[in-house]
């Protein structure tokens, strides 16, 4: 994370403006996310296995729901990572740059959108599952409860980090 923020400060200093450098650094911050996105459905489908380790009903839900959940988030992030390895950084003019760089603050943006609805879903479940008295239901919630506010933490700090690294783009973009 120290290195993102000083390639935003780098960047930002930066005159005149260095395309390549712009796109190389949200390339090099989004590949980090990936990482990390990864990892975290790596360890969350490891600990799915807990799920055959215990005969708790609501810990089963609560691990195979984690499990199901980051069979997604490995499949996405391995996508993306696929995608930014074919990715060229000099490639980009400025408007096709701009434009990137918008398109994925949006879209992180967007998603913490979502990640906000999990957490309300997460709720729904876990108060039908008390009120049903469904250990399952309530396993299921608290397992979306996590994700969701991992999912949420993760997408508003890449909007940051990738705004941030757009700000010089921006900047360039308006009339003076």
């Amino acid at each position: 994370m120290i290195k993102v923020c000083a390639l935003v400060l780098a960047v930002q200093l930066a005159a005149p403006l260095d395309l390549r450098a712009v796109n190389q650094s949200r390339l090099d911050a989004n590949r980090t996310a990936m990482t990390v996105l990864a990892s975290w459905a790596t360890a969350n489908l490891v600990a799915g296995l807990g799920a055959f380790a215990t005969d708790s009903p609501r810990w089963r839900a609560f691990f195979l729901g984690g499990a199901a959940w980051n069979v997604v988030n490995e499949v996405l992030a391995g996508v993306a990572l696929g995608s930014l390895v074919r990715s060229d950084p000099g490639a980009l003019d400025f408007q096709q740059s701009l434009n990137e760089g918008l398109g994925l603050e949006k879209t992180y943006l967007f998603n913490a959108g979502l990640d906000v609805a999990y957490l309300a879903a997460a709720g729904g479940l876990m108060l039908w599952g008390r009120l049903d008295d469904s250990p399952r239901l309530t396993g299921l919630g608290n397992a979306l409860l996590l994700q969701g506010a991992f999912l949420l933490v993760f997408d508003s700090v890449m909007a940051l980090v990738i705004g941030g690294l757009n700000r010089p783009l921006v900047a360039a973009a308006r009339p003076n």
